[in-house]
């Protein structure tokens, strides 16, 4: 049987991290840009009838072993039942050898009465002088009648086993019919699962093939719409692009960077830690701008940190001193100085 194509859903393309300083994208990754619709159904499809196509191919095969088992049985019977009609025969030969025995001896015993003279005798017996000569010839009367009623009897008893060993002959011989009949029928029933197996394979064969094949082209619309979609991506200016600077300042003045950073992290060892990010970030530039990640003033805050796409909601001016320190000592707050790629540098 063919081999069977697995196929597995495409996701998107990732989007490239930015190796300019600044601070960084949320460490959620972006989402990824799905396929057409139809390419999921047609993979699940074409596993759904493949799971199908094995559920019928093992429902054949529980037939086909079940009428090969059905056909085994029905050998071995007919084998025993064999067996036995030719002990039945051998033993109604054995039952017509004695009747026939039986019979012979009583028309031995018939033919010599008949050609001694049984009357003449006895009338010899009856004219006998002495008591013991008539007692003699009562006794020998008496052995030939009792003879000739055992080899009756005899024969009776051989007729009777020759009836019965008959009668079981003909109940064997329908047996052997009955089981030559069920063998036929188990080994038609073996061919019709054979064949029914030999038609389904290639039917299912082609199925897959076409579902498969539907597949691979609903794959390459997927891949080829992720790729325009990350094109587009690629075109469209970030929101940090939409929002020109102003024009260049000079940097603030050491004392006045101090002085801010003092209002909001006082005079300890976080505030050297933050003015040391500044001085790494924007030099002390509130104006200053990554062209290409768009990190902004003087804490080069991320656009996403400041044009309110953020789990925060923030909206302000990042080239307001002000603003930008202070939402930096927000977000200072809630995340440590992970956020700032230049962070570990100063700590």
């Amino acid at each position: 049987m063919a081999a069977l194509v697995v196929l597995a859903a495409i996701g998107g393309p990732a989007l490239p991290a930015s190796s300019s300083p600044g601070v960084p994208a949320p460490s959620e990754s972006p989402p990824a840009i799905p396929g057409p619709p139809s390419s999921f159904p047609a993979v699940e499809g074409s596993r759904a009838a493949l799971r199908r196509a094995r559920s019928q191919l093992r429902e054949l095969d529980v037939e086909v072993s079940l009428a090969a088992a059905r056909l085994h049985q029905a050998t071995v019977l007919l084998g025993t039942v064999r067996g036995d009609l030719a002990a039945a025969r051998a033993r109604s030969a054995r039952a017509d050898a004695g009747a026939a025995s039986a019979a012979d001896q009583f028309d031995q015993v018939v033919r010599w009465a008949y050609e001694h003279g049984g009357t003449s005798e006895l009338n010899a017996v009856l004219g006998l002088g002495s008591l013991e000569d008539v007692t003699q010839g009562v006794d020998l009367l008496s052995a030939m009648a009792s003879h000739q009623d055992q080899v009756a009897r005899d024969a009776g008893r051989a007729r009777e086993r020759a009836d019965v060993a008959a009668a079981q002959i003909r109940s064997l011989e329908q047996a052997v019919a009955q089981s030559v009949a069920d063998v036929h029928a188990a080994g038609t029933q073996l061919q019709a699962a054979s064949e029914a197996q030999r038609r389904l394979i290639p039917r299912l064969e082609r199925r897959l093939h076409r579902t498969i094949t539907m597949a691979i082209a609903d794959r390459a619309a997927a891949v080829a719409a992720a790729k325009e979609a990350a094109a587009a991506a690629a075109a469209t200016p970030s929101p940090g692009d939409s929002i020109p600077g102003p024009p260049a300042e000079p940097p603030l003045p050491p004392e006045d960077i101090r002085t801010l950073i003092a209002s909001l992290w006082g005079t300890g060892p976080d505030a050297q830690v933050a003015e040391c990010v500044v001085m790494r970030e924007s030099s002390g530039i509130p104006t200053e701008r990554n062209p290409t990640s768009g990190a902004a003033g003087l804490f080069q805050l991320m656009p996403f940190w400041w044009d309110g796409n953020n789990p925060y909601g923030w909206l302000f001016d990042p080239y307001d001193a002000q603003a930008n320190a202070e939402h930096a000592h927000l977000l200072w707050q809630a995340q440590g100085w992970g956020p700032w790629t230049t962070g570990h540098l100063c700590v």
